[in-house]
């Protein structure tokens, strides 16, 4: 497991099965303003459904195929943010991310992404990085543009 500091009281560390309780809890609490951007919200119904997705995530670093944080905000988990299952032949990723709304406007996406974004192309030597968000999605959108 990886901990990162990117600020005094803002980390980031891969996401394990001891974070499911607390990552159900923040997906559960703020599923009206995911619910518009992300698919995947109405089918995370249980603890169970987040241990699934953290034991694939698990298995993606495992695989260095990349990899999910949490991210933590006074030692909050507040948001999620990472890659897809790299493309390791063209060496590209896609970056995914998403905050609580309570935590949104203080900088933290732009700065954990900044990070994320140093570690793939330092650390994981790749040439490309994707970040898909909807037009419409303007917090979101200013994330990728900055």
């Amino acid at each position: 497991m990886f901990r990162i500091q990117i600020e005094h009281n803002l980390h980031i560390e891969l996401l394990h099965l001891i974070h499911s309780h607390d990552l159900y809890a923040l997906v559960n609490s703020n599923r009206g303003h995911l619910r518009k951007w992300m698919s995947w919200v109405d089918d995370t119904k249980s603890v169970e459904d987040i241990n699934n997705f953290i034991s694939r995530t698990m298995k993606q670093y495992a695989d260095d195929l990349g990899f999910q944080v949490g991210i933590f905000y006074n030692n909050q988990l507040v948001g999620v943010s990472g890659f897809s299952p790299l493309n390791k032949a063209n060496r590209f990723g896609e970056l995914g991310y998403w905050l609580s709304k309570d935590f949104e406007g203080q900088g933290f996406m732009t700065k954990v992404n900044s990070k994320i974004i140093e570690i793939g192309f330092k650390n994981l030597a790749l040439n490309k990085i994707i970040i898909h968000c909807a037009a419409e999605n303007h917090k979101s959108r200013s994330v990728a543009e900055r």
